[in-house]
């Protein structure tokens, strides 16, 4: 689907359900996206982490709402040069988010196998 311009009234409606309003405007990968890290903060929410993933959850609606915003508010020439990727991409990049340190790989693997072993225990 190419991406185009749409009423701002329908981008503003979509625009509270995170990633609608992306998808609405042709941006399939960044909705997509947007969608699932929301789908998934409410079903850590709703496996008895709440004090954990509401602030997720509470982050991800803003970014959405104000990212779809930001995006209808482009002119035409700079919205046409937006790409479409999926919003954990920047992470992947060379320049991005990375842990080099092999002590705090193993701690965060350790933190990640005792949450998935308190969900699997509840």
């Amino acid at each position: 689907m190419k991406q185009q311009k749409k009423s701002k009234f329908f981008t503003f409606i979509f625009s509270f359900i995170p990633g609608a309003a992306e998808m609405y405007m042709g941006f399939m990968r960044q909705g997509v996206s947007l969608m699932a890290v929301f789908a998934l903060s409410i079903v850590g929410m709703a496996c008895s982490l709440q004090a954990l993933f509401c602030p997720v959850m509470i982050s991800v609606w803003f970014y959405g709402f104000f990212h779809a915003r930001n995006i209808a508010a482009l002119s035409e020439d700079n919205f046409m040069a937006l790409s479409d990727s999926f919003i954990w991409e920047g992470l992947m990049e060379e320049k991005g988010f990375k842990i080099s340190s092999p002590t705090i790989r193993k701690w965060a693997a350790g933190f990640l196998i005792v949450i998935g072993a308190g969900l699997l225990w509840d």
